[in-house]
C-alpha cells in the first residue's frame, strides 16, 4: 500500500479490511493522509468498524469488507445496504478479486488486493467522478 501512495499520491486512501498493520505502516509514513478503513475477516483484533458511510466531494461511499455481505457468492445483500444507504459508490474487499461495475447507478468496486500489486482509483471532481 505504501508503494501504491507513493505512486498515485491520492488525497484519501480507503482501507476495506485483512491486513491492519498496513494501515499502522500508512498512518506513520503519511501522517496527513486521511485514511478511511473497515475491519476484516482477517484483523484479528478489529479496531475498526464493519461498514463506513462518508462523504467525499459530494459522493456518498460505503465502505465494507464484503465478509458479512456474502460477497464471495452474491452481492444481492450489498446491493440492498447500499440502497438503503443512498451510496454512491460502494467500495468492498474480502474476495481479492478485481471487481468494477454499475447496478442502478450505483458503482461497485474491489480494488482486488493491494499486496498483489492491485488497487482502484476513483477521481472526484464537483460532486461526478470515475472510478
Amino acid at each position: 500500500m505504501v508503494r501504491a501512495v507513493r505512486q498515485q499520491q491520492p488525497d484519501a486512501v480507503f482501507y476495506l479490511g485483512d491486513c491492519e498493520r498496513d494501515t499502522q505502516r500508512l498512518e506513520k509514513e503519511f501522517p496527513d493522509l486521511p485514511l478511511y478503513r473497515v475491519c476484516g475477516n482477517c484483523d484479528r483484533e478489529p479496531v475498526n468498524p464493519e461498514v463506513l458511510q462518508c462523504t467525499l466531494d459530494g459522493v456518498k461511499f460505503f465502505c465494507t469488507n464484503g465478509d458479512r455481505y456474502g460477497v464471495k457468492y452474491t452481492l444481492d445483500a450489498l446491493l440492498n445496504a447500499a440502497y438503503f444507504a443512498g451510496a454512491d459508490i460502494v467500495l468492498f474487499g474480502h474476495t481479492h478479486r478485481l471487481f468494477l461495475e454499475e447496478y442502478g447507478g450505483v458503482w461497485y468496486m474491489n480494488p482486488g488486493a493491494a499486496r498483489s500489486g492491485r488497487y482502484g482509483v476513483i477521481e472526484i471532481t464537483d460532486g461526478t467522478f470515475t472510478c
